[in-house]
């Protein structure tokens, strides 16, 4: 369970609107006092990380939508990734690096010299898939061209397996 506070809520009502949706979601309304704050509680997926959960905030004067992105993080996969540079202009870097306690329980031997992946890039404010990528490498760096990107935050979502890995980015 996640929970985020909202100051400045007095009046203002939250909804959910598209994007990720999470298990369960509720909203407790601010106390009718200036500068009040409200509290929103978001109960996860297991392994959603770097899902967007959009939520609107309306009510006089409040016509915008917020939008926020959990990462969830675990290391119980085999490959830990990276992405470099960040920010980035042009070619964005993936890089997978062998878990240690993978390895050693392997003898100190990979089990698997080409790793294959799915890359996926999604713009970070309109939750819109913008690029897809299947890859597969045996030194396991893999680069994406991300020059045709708007720029801002993106995020990008690697499945290698049944594991999925998030990153966050800023494209210049």
């Amino acid at each position: 369970m996640t929970t985020v506070s909202l100051s400045n809520m007095n009046g203002r009502t939250v909804s959910l609107s598209g994007g990720g949706t999470p298990l369960f979601w509720s909203y407790t309304p601010a106390p009718n006092t200036p500068y009040a704050t409200g509290t929103l509680y978001l109960q996860l997926p297991y392994g959603s990380g770097g899902v967007p959960f959009i939520f609107n905030i309306t009510a006089n004067g409040a016509c915008y939508s917020k939008s926020l992105v959990f990462f969830a993080y675990s290391n119980n996969s085999r490959y830990a990734f990276s992405a470099s540079p960040n920010p980035v202009s042009d070619v964005l870097t993936i890089t997978a690096v062998e878990n240690d306690e993978a390895t050693i329980a392997q003898n100190n031997k990979s089990l698997r010299t080409d790793v294959t992946i799915t890359a996926n890039i999604t713009e970070l404010n309109t939750n819109q898939l913008m690029l897809t990528r299947k890859m597969m490498s045996s030194n396991k760096t893999y680069q994406i061209n991300v020059s045709s990107l708007r720029k801002g935050y993106h995020v990008l979502q690697i499945i290698e397996g049944d594991q999925t890995h998030t990153i966050k980015f800023l494209k210049l």
